[in-house]
């Protein structure tokens, strides 16, 4: 009878469930805690949030008109508190409400 092969650990000692449970939630653009707790959101789960591109996300950041966002290297993550309150910034009731934003 052949003995099943061992559990392979990566040099961090992880197996190979925590590793697939991190690229996951990788995918899904959880880089910290959950969305619901307020964790970091990578940029991908911040524009399926606010519902823009990437691309205006970014544009955004450079012209400092965007959402807080953090640095951590190379990584921008956002709080999904902070994209809430910039959201509500952005509310308009009427079409020159929104024009006085666009401008803005």
């Amino acid at each position: 009878m052949d003995n099943p092969e061992p559990i392979r650990l990566a040099e961090d000692g992880r197996g190979d469930q925590a590793r697939r449970r991190d690229q996951r939630r990788e995918r899904e653009g959880v880089t910290g805690m959950g969305h619901d707790s307020g964790g970091f959101m990578n940029t991908g789960a911040a524009t399926a949030c606010l519902g823009l591109s990437p691309r205006t996300l970014e544009g955004y950041r450079v012209s400092g008109a965007g959402p807080a966002f953090h640095r951590f290297g190379n990584r921008v993550p956002h709080l999904r508190p902070d994209l809430d309150v910039w959201a509500a910034m952005r509310r308009a009731t009427t079409t020159a409400a929104a024009d006085r934003l666009k401008a803005a």
